[in-house]
């Protein structure tokens, strides 16, 4: 549950970023973001 709050955040952080940031850049974030996740 935890993993999933904390996942919810970093993707609404995302989605502000992606804002200012390209989308392709904001993306990569994610995908090393769920990298990070299962090497857990």
């Amino acid at each position: 549950m935890k993993y999933t709050l904390s996942f919810l955040l970093f993707f609404l952080l995302s989605s502000l970023h992606a804002q200012n940031e390209p989308w392709r850049n904001n993306y990569r974030q994610v995908d090393d973001f769920q990298d990070g996740l299962a090497a857990v």
